[in-house]
């Protein structure tokens, strides 16, 4: 379906974890509807028809058991309606990602475990799958610190974001590092559950 994916690619497991690539509509639409649903809940922000720009993407979602716990969405740029096109700064033209990572969405309620998860599984099925190995992300200011612990940089840069008060802060990575990285600190957090049962998915 992604105009991306040439092959059918493997899901990528950790402990009760799965992600895995939406190949068809229905995977597809069943991410996008957690995807919204997400972002009205926790940011009250809805989020506009994006389905064109979704089927040129990778859209990955998490898995935890049989329950829908995150998705994200990397889009191969250069791609007019990508959303860091939508930002003028002399930065961010000077930016050569081959990637960008966005529409980043981790269910209410979920430990701390979800989003390096994410990001750890979403960074190895990269690697494992496509040739892309860096990435540009704007998001909140808040998960600044998520990416930043998997290795990625601040560019220092936080700008409006077009049509809207909210404010967003750019990062770039590598997706190799990443997965390290990530799965160190899933690795990590593992341990402190099994140590610790109050810790939950």
């Amino acid at each position: 379906m992604a105009d991306v994916l040439a092959v059918v690619a493997r899901d990528v497991v950790i402990g009760p974890y799965r992600l895995s690539a939406a190949h068809s509509f229905a995977e597809l639409a069943e991410l996008r509807a957690f995807r919204d649903q997400t972002f009205r809940q926790r940011s009250q922000i809805f989020l506009d028809d994006e389905l064109a720009l979704d089927r040129r993407s990778v859209v990955l979602g998490l898995h935890h058991g049989d329950a829908l716990v995150a998705c994200v969405r990397i889009v191969p740029l250069p791609d007019a309606d990508a959303g860091i096109a939508q930002f003028d700064h002399p930065r961010l033209a000077e930016c050569a990602a081959a990637t960008e990572v966005g529409r980043l969405a981790v269910g209410a309620g979920r430990s701390p475990f979800v989003l390096p998860t994410l990001l750890g599984l979403g960074s190895q099925w990269m690697v494992d799958h496509t040739p892309h190995r860096d990435y540009v992300a704007f998001c909140n200011a808040k998960l600044v610190p998520a990416y930043e612990a998997v290795g990625a940089t601040d560019l220092g840069i936080e700008l409006d974001g077009p049509g809207s008060s909210r404010r967003y802060r750019f990062v770039t990575g590598r997706f190799d590092a990443a997965a390290d990285r990530a799965l160190r600190l899933v690795d990590a957090f593992g341990r402190r559950r099994d140590r610790n049962p109050r810790l939950t998915a």
